[in-house]
């Protein structure tokens, strides 16, 4: 069952100093409007039109939260898919353990863990006056597990890199629009002005899907050790990727490395992700190739006479998960 979103005191949350257009746009993206993607754009081109001048750099600082987003085609991956899972995302201004001034992009995947790529941008220049120059200069999956304890967050590097231009075509204290150059559409608002969203109590299925997802995704970790093939790490010794390779180049009738496997450990990561994500599409899909993925491990392990059974076990869950 979908969250409920309580809307009550909701005009209490906008700014004041929002001009009527500014007004209709807040309301669109935060609110549950159902506008489509075309009549909200144009809603954001009757806001740009108001903004003139220099982007006042002050106004960015501090927490952003992603309400609306419009990818194009020449998109990076990555923004599609999160765009698709309708995850939490955030990006905030802040100043990062070097001193370097970031924007945060943070999408939480899970209560205990987070995608999370810092950006460092440098200021606007005559030539542009609202243009934000942008390099990604670190990033990582964030696992914070353990945290009764006093264990710090766990965070794995991802190799992303990159650089590009984000142009704020609007900004006041409640609100920021901005497009990318790659041609992407982003409304942001700030955290204490998105209504609270109340969730309807569980119903027994939805709590046994729960349990069934969280000990799948027990997955996402052996997949994103096995993901560092991709780049060259030799594998740990006893490990049976070699009989792997034997089995898989047979099947496949040509040769095939490691590397292959370390793609594979990043569909899987990927999959996981997808599955435990708000979007019921991504979600069941995430949970269809994590069912193909278990029945290739079984395939393997008979083929090298290994007990089958824990892997076609793995398979059910994940179908389970489909079904309820």
């Amino acid at each position: 069952m979908r969250s409920l979103i309580t809307l009550a005191f909701f005009a209490q949350q906008r700014c004041a100093a929002l001009t009527a257009p500014a007004t209709r746009l807040f309301d669109a993206v935060v609110a549950p409007t159902g506008l489509k993607r075309d009549a909200v754009e144009a809603l954001v081109v009757d806001v740009e039109a108001e903004e003139t001048g220099a982007l006042d750099t002050s106004l960015l600082r501090g927490d952003w939260q992603l309400v609306a987003q419009f990818s194009t085609k020449e998109a990076t991956k990555s923004q599609k898919a999160f765009e698709a899972t309708k995850l939490p995302q955030y990006s905030n201004f802040v100043t990062d353990s070097e001193g370097r001034e970031v924007f945060r992009n943070v999408v939480n995947t899970g209560r205990r863990s987070k995608v999370v790529a810092d950006v460092a941008w440098t200021a606007p220049t005559d030539a542009a006056p609202r243009r934000l120059g942008s390099t990604i200069c670190a990033a990582c999956v964030e696992l914070a597990y353990g945290r009764r304890f006093g264990w710090r967050p766990l965070r794995v590097p991802l190799p992303l890199k990159g650089e590009g231009w984000l142009d704020v075509t609007y900004i006041s204290d409640a609100m920021r629009v901005s497009r990318g150059n790659r041609g992407g559409l982003f409304v942001h608002v700030r955290p204490d002005k998105v209504p609270a969203v109340v969730a309807a109590p569980a119903t027994r299925r939805e709590k046994t899907k729960k349990r069934l997802v969280n000990v799948g995704s027990l997955l996402f970790f052996p997949a994103l050790f096995k993901s560092l093939l991709v780049l060259g790490v030799k594998p740990p010794p006893g490990a049976p990727f070699d009989d792997y390779v034997k089995v898989w180049s047979a099947l496949l009738g040509a040769p095939i490395g490691l590397r292959f496997f370390g793609l594979v450990g990043l569909v899987e990561a990927a999959a996981v992700l997808a599955m435990r994500g708000g979007n019921a599409v991504a979600s069941r899909a995430g949970s269809a190739v994590l069912v193909a993925a278990s029945a290739c491990a079984a395939y393997t392990h008979v083929c090298l006479g290994q007990p089958w059974i824990p892997a076609a076990a793995l398979g059910a869950l994940y179908a389970a998960t489909i079904v309820l």
